[in-house]
């Protein structure tokens, strides 16, 4: 009898949890696109202001935080890009969908965050390149 009164709490409970997921998806697909957008407006314009005030590369380099170069921004798009296919693939599982349909997401998945590591090798490489002590 106990099993009987709960299955019907548990249909309003997903209404609740499927809209998280559709806000969540929705929300990181809007940051990727913010992200984006810096990158290819706002960055350009503080990267000249940032070259015009130091002397050399290295002091460029120094005087910008990691999350002002082009290559981070690029990496955080891709993120979160990569974090919304991923609760796709949660709210798929949740909602019963198929095998195919399961792998077809998880596949997108994948190659989202293979585009994201590739964004970080760059990084990596300058890194490097400066001694380690900034990108």
């Amino acid at each position: 009898a106990g099993g009987g009164a709960d299955a019907p709490a548990a249909a309003p409970a997903a209404a609740p949890a499927a809209a998280g997921f559709t806000e969540a998806v929705a929300l990181l697909r809007q940051a990727a696109g913010v992200y984006e957008y810096c990158r290819t407006v706002v960055l350009p314009h503080v990267t000249a202001e940032v070259a015009a005030a130091a002397s050399t590369q290295q002091q460029q380099q120094q005087q910008r935080p990691a999350e002002l170069q082009p290559e981070v921004v690029s990496l955080l798009s891709a993120m979160c890009l990569a974090e919304a296919q991923a609760v796709a693939v949660l709210r798929a599982q949740a909602k019963g969908s198929s095998a195919n349909t399961l792998a077809a997401l998880e596949a997108g998945c994948a190659e989202l965050f293979a585009e994201a590591a590739a964004c970080v090798a760059p990084l990596i490489k300058a890194a490097g390149a400066s001694g380690g002590g900034g990108w």
